[in-house]
């Protein structure tokens, strides 16, 4: 048997077992190590008798099972299906993991990326997809099966261990148009079997199954019947020179042309097929990208759904970045975006922006100036009295060129919107406003929530 060990920080992270590769590396000990940061990441594959899997040692609880080609925790990918013991540890690395009310990762993502891209490269798992893996042990058992086609009648299976019954479902597309059932256990080991469908199909599924369990198992399994080689030849372009938009600018002339060889010849079927793949791309096209939305002049309503959609959220907070939002022109814009989000239900509310001083003859808004205007505003007045209204301005001693609105949801969830323009002029220009989701959202957020913070503060007030 052979055992694969990774150690960070002079830990053991992961462990894992390949039952049957015992004749093909015999008694071969290898160790890879890598420095990252302080530590040292190692890598460590040796040969260990069999009984070792028995004194594994854990404190959760197992889990067993067949896992496919495609599956995230199968090491061996394309090459085959493999039945895993997976030994579930609750006590995860210590060097990884923080164990409070729940895990969280004690070291820098970029440090966790290179962890987990040594594991990929060594061990053939991409713990990116399962982090909380690290720490457990692995069992592999793999069953590798050829398979290639009888021409177009059938298929020919080819598995060198012993198994019992083989269960193939030849379909055309993705209607099942024959099943076979082949009892094996009268035929000899590791001779290659062939399975012959009643219909014309063109793809398959396949299930072997061995001591009454399934052992290995495929879907929609294809052929290549068709051969179409596209040959592009391209000639340099031209070197542009430029002065501050970075390096010179390289163009490509190309000349292209294609070559195309069909093996068996197109019939009405291919031609649907052919079409209905077109069709399918024309209708994508047209579908609406909810994240993605273009403004033109006089359109501010179709701006303002666009922006409302995230404000009726449930939140924590929401923070509103507009360099421009001091403009004294634009004052009726600023007052609609006070009186909106007097009346959200978030505990928070920030709208940063920034003052120039130099430019008196703009006479841009204060924070203070605003806490005045928002304190006396009729609607406001009217509509909420005297509670507070939780909004803070923030005026910075820097401009942030870009306009911002982050929505943090109860559970620290962030999703933003960036807008090409600045909220005064939403009804006179032309620009565009996309949906920032996930690590980028929280990662831009993170970036100018430093503008709001001690020393970029030129003035604050929160009423």
């Amino acid at each position: 048997m052979l055992k694969n060990t990774i150690s960070y920080a002079g830990e053991n992270i992961l462990t894992v077992y390949h039952k049957g590769f015992d004749e093909d590396v015999k008694n071969r000990h290898l160790k890879t190590k890598e420095k990252l940061g302080r530590f040292q990441l190692i890598f460590e594959e040796k040969v260990v008798p069999d009984e070792e899997v028995e004194r594994i040692s854990y404190n959760g609880w197992k889990l067993k099972g067949l896992l496919g080609k495609e599956a995230v925790l199968n090491p061996y990918n394309e090459g085959a299906c493999t039945f895993v013991e997976q030994f579930v540890s609750i006590d995860k690395p210590r060097c990884l993991f923080i164990n409070d009310k729940e895990y969280l990762l004690k070291v820098d993502i970029l440090t966790f990326q290179e962890i987990c891209s040594f594991t990929k490269r060594y061990i053939g798992i991409d713990f990116l997809k399962s982090p909380l893996s690290f720490g457990n042990t692995f069992v592999y058992s793999y069953s590798q099966i050829s398979l290639h086609p009888k021409e177009n009648n059938g298929i020919v299976v080819g598995i060198k261990s012993k198994f019992d019954n083989i269960i193939v479902h030849f379909k055309q597309d993705h209607l099942i148009v024959s099943t076979k059932l082949i009892d094996t256990t009268e035929l000899p080991q590791g001779e290659e079997i062939i399975i012959l469908s009643d219909l014309p199909w063109n793809n398959h599924d396949i299930e072997v199954y061995a001591n009454s369990g399934l052992i290995y198992f495929e879907k929609d399994v294809r052929y290549l019947r068709e051969f179409v080689i596209n040959a592009t030849i391209q000639s340099p372009g031209h070197t542009i020179p430029l002065r501050n938009l970075g390096r010179d600018f390289k163009t490509m002339r190309s000349e292209e042309s294609s070559v195309s060889s069909i093996i068996i010849p197109e019939d009405v079927n291919a031609k649907i097929k052919r079409s209905e793949s077109n069709i399918r791309r024309e209708l994508n096209e047209q579908e609406a990208d909810d994240s993605f939305l273009f403004i033109k002049p006089n359109e501010v309503q179709k701006a303002m759904d666009f922006i409302k959609k995230e404000l009726e959220k449930p939140c924590k907070e929401i923070w509103f970045f507009d360099s421009y939002f001091s403009d004294r022109n634009g004052i009726n814009y600023a007052i609609d975006l006070i009186r909106i989000f007097a009346f959200c239900h978030a505990e928070e509310k920030n709208i940063i922006f920034h003052n120039n001083p130099k430019k008196h003859e703009h006479n841009p808004i204060t924070a203070l100036e605003f806490s005045t205007i928002a304190k006396g505003d009729s609607v406001i007045k009217a509509k909420k009295g005297p509670e507070p209204l939780g909004i803070q301005f923030c005026q910075t001693k820097q401009r942030i060129h870009d306009r911002f609105l982050f929505i943090i949801d109860k559970e620290g969830f962030i999703t933003g919107i960036t807008i090409g323009t600045s909220l005064n002029s939403l009804d006179s220009n032309y620009f565009c406003m996309y949906k920032l989701y996930k690590g980028t959202a929280r990662h831009v957020f993170e970036e100018l929530k430093k503008f709001a913070t001690i020393p970029h503060i030129a003035e604050k007030v929160t009423i």
